[in-house]
C-alpha cells in the first residue's frame, strides 16, 4: 500500500521532466517555423500601419434612397477612445462621399455631439447632446444610432441618453 501513495508523485515528476525535455528539444524548431511563416512581420507591419495612419474601419447605419437602414463602411479617424466611441463619431459625422454616392442620408440632426459612451454587461450607454432631439424623423435617427451600435461586437442592447436624461420614443 505504501508504494501506491508514492507512485503518483513519481509519475507526475516523470511526466514533468519528459515535457520539459520535449519543449527544450523542440523550441528551436518551433521558433524557426514561426519565423519562416512570416506571421511576426505581418503583425508588426499591421500594427505600424494602424498606428501610423491613425484611422479605424467602422460601420455606420444610414438611410438609403429606398428608405431602409443599411450599414456603410467608414474609415474613421481615431478619436483617442475605443471602437464604440469612434463608430458613433463616424455616425454623427454623417455619410462620407462613398456612402453618399450610394444614396446614403442621415436623419440625425446636424451638430449632434457624442458626450460619451460606455459598455457595461454588453449594454452600450450612449449620451448625446440635445441637438439630437431636433432630428426631423426621431424614430429613424434613433434606429440609426441603435443599428450602428448593435453592429459593433459585444453590444447586446443600448441605452440612449440625451444630456444625461434617458431618451424614449414614447411621448
Amino acid at each position: 500500500m505504501e508504494h501506491k501513495g508514492h507512485r503518483m508523485p513519481l509519475l507526475w515528476l516523470i511526466w514533468f521532466v519528459a515535457m520539459a525535455v520535449t519543449v527544450i528539444i523542440a523550441r528551436p524548431v518551433i521558433l524557426r517555423s514561426i519565423a519562416q511563416s512570416g506571421v511576426p512581420e505581418a503583425i508588426e507591419s499591421q500594427t505600424e500601419k494602424q498606428v501610423a495612419t491613425g484611422y479605424r474601419a467602422v460601420q455606420a447605419a444610414f438611410v438609403t434612397l429606398r428608405g431602409d437602414i443599411q450599414l456603410f463602411p467608414i474609415t474613421q479617424k481615431r478619436m483617442g477612445g475605443d471602437v464604440y466611441h469612434d463608430t458613433l463619431e463616424a455616425l454623427l459625422a454623417g455619410p462620407d462621399q462613398a456612402a453618399i454616392a450610394e444614396g446614403a442620408v442621415t436623419y440625425i440632426a446636424s451638430g449632434t455631439n457624442l458626450i460619451g459612451c460606455s459598455l457595461s454587461n454588453r449594454v452600450l450607454f450612449i449620451n448625446l447632446s440635445k441637438t439630437f432631439l431636433a432630428s426631423t424623423e426621431i424614430q429613424r435617427a434613433f434606429t440609426q444610432v441603435e443599428t450602428t451600435a448593435l453592429a459593433v461586437g459585444g453590444v447586446k442592447t443600448i441605452v440612449l441618453l440625451v444630456e444625461g436624461e434617458p431618451f424614449s420614443l414614447e411621448p
